[in-house]
């Protein structure tokens, strides 16, 4: 039976306690004790009728008799434990029966155990600290499914990132195949006439020593090559200010050579954040 409006409600508001006894006055004295507590107070005769209101609803607290006939409070409370692990249980007796009590405590089955004949301050004191163990527990559980919730997302978005990551790699990576597998040259500069880009046919053409990237064309390409794209001779010096293809031949080592120089200049509307023009050049050479 319930000793409290608040059973009929189908979202319990506050904590459920049952008490089970198969002597009414123990039923009576329990109710008066803890009648005005912030928790709705159920109560049960006999271990079959606790089961039915275990079955009825959640019940965050069990307070049972050891004594009783049918089940004994501990065989009541093993149930308990299997069917609804999450049920905090507590079990009044008397010394007596200490030895089993003890048992079912260390098997896991009780959670406290009160002598009677008790004490009213004790067990009110009790069953608040049970019923604060029990919300700790809950909070305890939706954390970790939150977290388990944002770590899977995590997953996913490192996923993701990982998938776009492999894109723009195989992207880059048949970029830099296209120009591997061209037979012809390729040399970038960026508008300062350093180098920022080459393939393996370019490297090939320069001094091995001297490097490409980020080495200013003058100190890497052979004089011939060098006069042919900066002619006015001045080392730093864009390529061309002009956002158009020029091209021409030159003679390097014993080879005639056809080369074409595609830029983006002083003409592009390409500024950067100080409101310098940006440019750069891509040349070939075959």
């Amino acid at each position: 039976s319930s000793d409290s409006a608040d059973s009929a409600s189908p979202v319990q508001r506050k904590p459920r306690v049952l008490i089970v006894d198969d002597e009414e006055n123990i039923l009576a004295s329990l109710r008066r004790l803890l009648r005005r507590e912030p928790y709705e107070l159920v109560s049960a005769s006999s271990a079959q009728e606790a089961l039915r209101v275990m079955e009825s609803g959640p019940v965050q607290l069990i307070i049972t008799d050891y004594r009783m006939p049918g089940m004994t409070g501990t065989e009541l409370l093993h149930e308990i434990q299997r069917r609804w692990p999450d049920t905090l249980r507590i079990v009044l007796s008397g010394y007596s029966e200490v030895k089993a009590i003890i048992s079912a405590i260390n098997e896991g089955a009780i959670y406290k155990f009160i002598s009677k004949p008790w004490n009213d301050e004790e067990i009110k004191l009790n069953v608040r600290r049970a019923l604060e163990q029990y919300a700790l527990q809950v909070e305890n559980e939706r954390m970790a499914r939150e977290i388990a919730q944002q770590n899977e997302r995590l997953r996913e978005l490192n996923a993701v990132l990982d998938q776009r990551a492999a894109d723009a790699s195989a992207g880059l990576s048949s970029i830099q195949d296209l120009q591997e597998a061209i037979a012809v040259a390729v040399i970038t500069f960026d508008q300062s006439g350093l180098i920022v880009g080459a393939n393996r046919l370019a490297g090939e053409m320069v001094t091995p020593e001297a490097g490409l990237f980020g080495v200013p064309a003058r100190e890497a390409l052979p004089d011939a090559m060098y006069q042919a794209f900066f002619p006015e001779g001045k080392a730093g010096r864009r390529p061309t200010g002009r956002s158009d293809a020029t091209a021409g031949r030159l003679e390097y080592a014993g080879r005639s050579l056809q080369w074409r120089l595609q830029c983006v200049g002083d003409e592009s509307n390409l500024r950067g954040k100080s409101g310098d023009h940006l440019g750069g050049c891509t040349m070939t050479v075959s």
